[in-house]
């Protein structure tokens, strides 16, 4: 292995009233504007398995056929709506039926999902019957959204800062299952998915590349120091790659492991790689043993854990093994 934030009014002419009267105006009207939000964050919600695109995302409405009674909200339309709205939006589910929803992104012929550009929340857990991690030891989560990516790449976040990914199953997508990009993207949150397994954390539908891969943002965060947050991600090619990339927190984490953390199923490459160019991956984190921050990291083909460069990384009381 290795490791590398009153007086008496004043008498005024007519003139001077007018000039008045207008900055006053202007004045009232500059501090309604500074006082009204751009626009009200808005939720959509999925209630459809298909990947039909939006009909029109002018309409502020999440709905692939104007023609048919009542909206059809797929999450492709859901998304493209949410990056034409002003302001932090959040997706969730109400798919009609019990069980686990499977959405086949592609499967229509129109590849991978639109690419994340505003701020988003996407909560698979609000789908019927689905609930976060809640044990101390092992993992009872029971995700209700799955995305089968064997036809498309994986979900992209680009220049949306503060985005949250949480409760979706993400395997057999062709390259990464989460990719997040940009030098302008910080605060982006990856909690309580399962990436590259089934929806119950024992199988392997690995994803084509890493599970999650983070280039050039800055402070994400794959899962915070609560259990409900914890991630799954095995049986991927590679684990997770921060890559050029700064302040990121890798905490309390299942790699190369089942949802237990018990089981071998080993990500193909290293459990997490921190790589850089010119020792610019400052200042991440990987794990930190409070509050149920350690990783375990298991059963990987390479390192549990490498540093390839970098400066300010901290390896700190994880469970660190390979077989």
């Amino acid at each position: 292995m290795t490791i590398q934030t009153r007086r008496e009014a004043p008498v005024w002419g007519t003139k001077t009233r007018v000039v008045a009267g207008l900055l006053f105006a202007a004045m009232t009207v500059a501090s309604m504007m500074a006082a009204t939000p751009a626009q009200a964050s808005t939720t959509f919600i999925v209630n459809s398995t298909a990947d039909a695109p939006d009909a029109s995302t002018a309409s502020n409405t999440c709905d692939t056929d104007v023609f048919v009674s009542g909206d059809q909200c797929t999450l492709r339309a859901a998304i493209q709506q949410a990056n034409a709205t002003i302001g932090a939006d959040t997706i969730n589910f109400s798919i009609p039926g019990t069980g686990v929803k499977t959405i086949a992104v592609g499967a229509t012929g129109l590849g991978a999902l639109p690419t994340i550009t505003e701020q988003l929340t996407i909560d698979g857990y609000t789908q019927a019957g689905a609930h976060p991690h809640t044990k101390a030891v092992g993992n009872d989560a029971a995700p209700k959204i799955v995305l089968d990516g064997s036809k498309a790449s994986g979900l992209e976040i680009r220049d949306a800062s503060n985005s949250l990914i949480e409760g979706l199953v993400i395997n057999s997508f062709a390259g990464s299952g989460i990719d997040i990009f940009g030098t302008t993207v910080v605060g982006t949150r990856i909690e309580g998915n399962f990436i590259g397994t089934d929806r119950s954390g024992t199988k392997e539908l690995g994803n084509g590349g890493d599970g999650i891969f983070v280039e050039n943002a800055s402070g994400a965060t794959v899962r915070s120091n609560k259990a409900a947050s914890r991630n799954v991600v095995s049986g991927n090619v590679g684990g997770v790659d921060l890559f050029l990339e700064s302040g990121t927190q890798v905490l309390g984490n299942r790699i190369g492991t089942t949802a237990s953390g018990a089981g071998a199923l080993g990500n193909d490459l290293c459990g997490v790689l921190v790589e850089s160019r010119f020792d610019t991956a400052l200042n991440n984190e990987i794990g930190d043993g409070t509050a149920g921050g350690s990783n375990t990291i298991a059963f990987n083909g390479r390192d549990g854990v490498e540093i390839v460069s970098g400066l300010g990384n901290e390896v700190s009381r994880n469970s660190v093994n390979a077989w």
